[in-house]
Parts: C-alpha cells; sequence; structure tokens
C-alpha cells in the first residue's frame, strides 16, 4: 500500500524532491534515535554523579548497544519489524474519518451533523437520519434498543459516540437505500445530487485491499457490487448494492449477534429476486440416482 505521504509526493512528479522528503525523513529519524541514547546516557550518567562517582567510559558504549538490541528484538517480538519489511498492507480503520471530519469543519466553519444534513441527507430525501449525537430527545422513541449477545440491553439503550463520521450516523433501512439507490444513479449519469459521475466511478474503483473509497467491492459484471457494513455496540448492520442491475438491500438488526440473521435475510433476498450473488449454497451430502427411489417404495409396518 502507498503510504500518504508517498501519493502526494507522486502527484509532484518531481523525483529530486521525493529523494530530499526521504532523505530529511532519514535524518529525522537518525537524530531522534541518537537523542534517545544520548538522554538514557546523561540519566544514567546523573546517577553516577550524585552518587559522586566518576561513570566507566565502557558503560555509555554498553548500554547503548544494550538498548538498541532490547529494542530491535521488542519490535520483532510484537511483529513490528515484520510489519515494515512486508509493507503496512490494508488497514480497516474509522480514524481517516475523524481527521476528515476536522478539516470538513475547519474549512466549512459547520458542525459536522448540520454540513451533513445540508449537503448528503436533505439532498437524497433521507429525512429519518442525523449525524447529532447524542440523540436528541425527541427521537428517543423511533431509536431501537441495541443488545449484547447475551440478549441483555446495553446500558442506556445505546452508545453517544464522539467519533461522529465514523460512528455517528443514526439512520433506517430505508434511508440508506436511498443513500444506495442514489450512488446507483450516480454512477449511471442520471442523478448528481451528491457526486458527480465521475467521482462516484473513482469511488467505486478498486483501490487496496477489496475496497474502494469508502466501500467494500466485489464481484464483476452483474454481480459487481460495492457494500458497507455497520457494527456499533449492540447493532449489526449490512447495505449491499449491485452497480449495474439496481438491485440491493439494507438489513439492520440490533444485536451483537445480528451478523447471522444478516447473512440468512439477505440469501433469501437473492433466491427470491434472482441477484447475481448471495445465493443460498446447497450442500449435497450424498449423489444417489434417483432410480434407486423405486426400490423403496411400498408398504413397511
Amino acid at each position: 500500500m502507498t503510504l500518504p505521504s508517498g501519493f502526494l509526493l507522486a502527484k509532484l512528479q518531481a523525483q529530486w524532491f521525493v529523494w530530499a522528503f526521504q532523505i530529511a525523513v532519514l535524518f529525522t529519524l537518525l537524530d531522534t534515535g541518537v537523542a534517545l541514547l544520548h538522554g538514557i546516557n546523561e540519566r544514567v550518567a546523573t546517577v553516577y554523579q550524585e552518587r559522586q562517582q566518576s561513570m566507566p567510559r565502557i558503560v555509555r558504549p554498553a548500554l547503548s548497544v544494550t538498548v538498541m538490541v532490547v529494542s530491535v528484538y521488542a519490535a520483532s517480538a510484537i511483529g513490528l519489524v515484520k510489519l515494515i519489511a512486508k509493507g503496512y498492507g490494508h488497514r480497516y480503520a474509522g480514524g481517516g474519518y475523524e481527521v476528515l471530519q476536522q478539516l470538513l469543519l475547519d474549512v466549512t466553519g459547520k458542525q459536522f451533523p448540520l454540513f451533513m444534513k445540508e449537503t448528503v441527507l436533505k439532498r437524497i430525501g433521507m429525512k429519518l437520519s442525523t449525524y447529532e449525537q447524542p440523540l436528541p430527545n425527541k427521537r428517543w422513541s423511533q431509536a431501537a434498543v441495541a443488545h449484547r449477545s447475551s440478549g441483555q440491553k446495553v446500558k442506556g439503550n445505546w452508545h453517544t459516540y464522539p467519533e461522529i463520521a465514523a460512528a455517528g450516523l443514526w439512520t433506517t433501512p430505508t434511508d440508506l437505500a436511498r443513500f444506495a439507490i442514489e450512488i446507483q444513479r450516480s454512477l449511471a449519469g442520471r442523478s448528481r445530487k451528491v457526486l458527480s459521475q465521475d467521482m462516484t466511478t473513482q469511488m467505486l474503483t478498486p483501490q487496496v485491499g477489496g475496497w474502494g473509497l469508502g466501500f467494500a467491492l466485489a464481484g464483476e459484471g452483474a454481480s459487481a457490487r460495492f457494500s458497507h457494513g455497520g457494527a456499533n455496540e449492540g447493532f449489526r448492520c449490512l447495505l449491499v448494492a449491485f452497480k449495474d442491475t439496481g438491485q440491493g438491500a439494507v438489513v439492520m438488526t440490533n444485536s451483537d449477534r445480528g451478523s447471522a440473521l444478516v447473512d440468512e435475510v439477505l440469501r433469501s433476498i437473492a433466491k427470491e429476486y434472482g441477484w447475481a450473488a448471495f445465493l443460498p449454497k446447497e450442500k449435497v451430502l450424498a449423489q444417489v440416482d434417483p432410480k434407486i427411489y423405486a426400490t423403496y417404495a411400498g408398504q413397511y409396518e
């Protein structure tokens, strides 16, 4: 996976600047490491001075080597060395959306819930959806109560999430279906209430790890689809929509054990409406010639 800095530097199309940046990073890391070793040595030297003793010359190099060896061993033990060697790969995380949330706040001067209402929710017709956290009292009667895997209610009925962009959306299956339909229409060039066709195409183009820009992507041809799950405390949900056929579904549950039910519902929908994916798979336990069935016909006591 290309690091964000590498991606941005590549856009500059200035190889000399890329090398200069990498050299600057290298020397920054070296400076940080040397400063750390120096700080440890000085701390030990201070202890010797407080005891009115002179620190032996061998202590400094011995201590530096020991710290480096221990650091490399610790980094290897927790997998950090292996991770750096093979590359960072794909890691799902909502933290990046918190950066975008703050960026939108800084640029527009509007609180995130209001910004999303004006630019996305209202335009698509998602009237029952909101990013307000905590959920306003007047909406409590509309909200499902979250449940743990044991069936016990989540304390307070649901959690309040300060990570609004990543975990703060309150919505309904119908509203999320409207969102998916808008993405499908925008991709086909029939709507641009929120995004242009070019932007939507880019969003649904594979980037890394089976993901586009925000959506998980799978399938080819008629089965090409985009999806995204939801998993806050006490809730499990899934949105699935096909790029070209106009098909899709949203299943939402209010339990930590809801994923199995979501899958079962999607398989039923796929079979009923002739989807090109999510069809239930029938397992054949044994191959039996139908002609044999006639030999079992008869009366039994």
